[in-house]
């Protein structure tokens, strides 16, 4: 298919980063500290503290040494293991219950050993057809090698990030499945919610089970089964008495209904660019992800930069007041736009001390279609926001309303860096955007792809 060629570059560095994060944990995996431990080694060594990072690209032989600590840190902590639990054996016999660690002897808990976490990466793009290629593709590949024969994609019945498993990763999913996982996951989510995460209502235009599912991937019939009950839940969810009274407002939607009663016939501006300005500027740029209400004010609006935002330079103040009766008939009518979905997580998740979820690498593909909020918004739900990849061309947008430049990328780490109280990680501004000249689908007059490896690694 047409489909199965692109994003192969980013397939093939999802399947190796993961089967090399599985062959060698030491070296990919991310460290996790349940409980205050202290693991003596033989020179009097620590490995793996919580200061301690372990780069992808090191040379071979410190990856050997570090085996070789790896290696005695394990001997040292089941020996150290053991000595404790002889002696909590002892402290459970003397206090007449062996076995209850509630009720023995005061003193300090026991000590856990460092634990390794699983690599977790997300795929991540706008088109559900791509999503599935993509997903399929690295379905075939994985079954080459037994490092990755474990994987298991993300089932319907998961809705919550913090429920899924080490085995569903590399995760593909699209912008919209993020969108609802991320609304299921924290506190008082935008749409209505069962106790399990799901939604409560069907909502048109972000029908998630459809885009789930995919078929084939297993041949026996434990599989096909699961597939039958997926497919009975997808019929309980849509039916019409579930269905949320708000609506999507999509630009079909802004054309046909909202349009005719902002304008009233006195006006010939094109509800196309009007409606660019509302998705890209006025709600979708990362400023207005920060303002009250998420939007921009009439001055931040007149204050932008004719090459960022070309249109309407001189009449932006009369733009504004056709946004101001956008945002007065959409709320009336009970309307929501994606917009208003990327400020309500974008609050939700500053909320928040510690991530719930550990998502350590993110893939972005046709990040063209992408807004600069939906962009912002991602940097905020992983782990690090500089482990980023990101790849698109500007010739292949299939968004209406987005106007997208790579140079703005740059302005957003930068916007970012600024702004962003970070705990761990400090946002970096990426030093330069890679071209791709050689073109593998076609012929060179007719697409060129372009890429944004934001994570230090994946600068090499």
């Amino acid at each position: 298919m047409s489909l199965q060629q692109p994003l192969l570059t980013t397939l093939n560095i999802v399947l190796t980063v993961t089967e090399k994060c599985l062959k060698s944990p030491v070296h990919y995996a991310k460290q996790t500290k349940l409980r205050k431990t202290k693991v003596h080694l033989d020179d009097n060594k620590r490995f793996g503290g919580d200061k301690t990072r372990l780069a992808v690209n090191q040379a071979r032989d410190e990856e050997e040494e570090e085996e070789e600590e790896e290696g005695s840190t394990e001997v040292e902590t089941v020996d150290s293991l053991a000595e404790e639990q002889e002696s909590e054996a002892c402290a459970g016999g003397a206090s007449g219950e062996p076995g209850d660690p509630e009720r023995g002897v005061e003193g300090p808990a026991p000590e856990q050993p460092h634990q390794l976490e699983h690599l977790h990466q997300i795929f991540v793009t706008k088109n559900h057809v791509l999503c599935q290629e993509v997903q399929r593709n690295f379905i075939e590949l994985s079954k080459s090698t037994k490092a990755t024969s474990h994987y298991k994609p993300l089932e319907p019945s998961v809705h919550k990030l913090q429920d899924l498993r080490d085995e569903n990763f590399p995760l593909f999913v699209t912008s919209k499945q993020l969108l609802l996982l991320l609304d299921a996951s924290l506190p008082k989510p935008f749409f209505l919610r069962n106790e399990d995460g799901s939604l409560k209502r069907s909502i048109v235009g972000w029908s998630v089970q459809e885009e789930l599912t995919i078929t084939n991937w297993q041949e026996d019939e434990e599989e096909a089964e699961a597939d039958d009950y997926g497919e009975e839940e997808k019929t309980v969810e849509t039916r019409p008495c579930d269905s949320d009274p708000r609506v999507y407002v999509t630009f079909e939607v802004f054309a046909n209904e909202i349009w005719p009663k902002m304008i009233k016939g006195k006006t010939s501006y094109n509800p196309a660019l009007i409606w660019k300005e509302i998705k890209s500027f006025l709600k979708g740029s990362f400023e207005a992800l920060s303002c009250p209400q998420g939007r921009l004010t009439e001055e931040a609006y007149k204050q932008l930069g004719r090459k960022r935002c070309p249109n309407f330079k001189e009449d932006r103040s009369e733009i504004y007041g056709l946004f101001c009766l956008y945002q007065q008939i959409r709320s009336q009518k009970g309307y929501f736009d994606e917009e208003d979905v990327l400020y309500n997580l974008s609050r939700r998740l500053s909320k928040l001390k510690v991530l719930p979820w550990s998502i350590h690498e993110l893939y972005g593909d046709e990040i063209q279609d992408f807004t600069q909020a939906e962009l912002a918004l991602l940097m905020k739900c992983i782990n690090d926001p500089n482990a980023m990849f990101l790849t698109g061309d500007t010739a292949q947008s299939i968004m209406k309303g987005v106007a997208f430049r790579f140079s703005d990328l740059r302005s957003l780490f930068h916007y970012a860096s600024k702004n962003t109280m970070d705990k761990q990680y400090a946002v970096r501004k990426p030093k330069k955007i890679y071209q791709l000249y050689q073109n593998y689908r076609s012929h060179s007059g007719t697409s060129r792809p372009w890429a944004l490896p934001t994570g230090e690694v994946l600068g090499h």
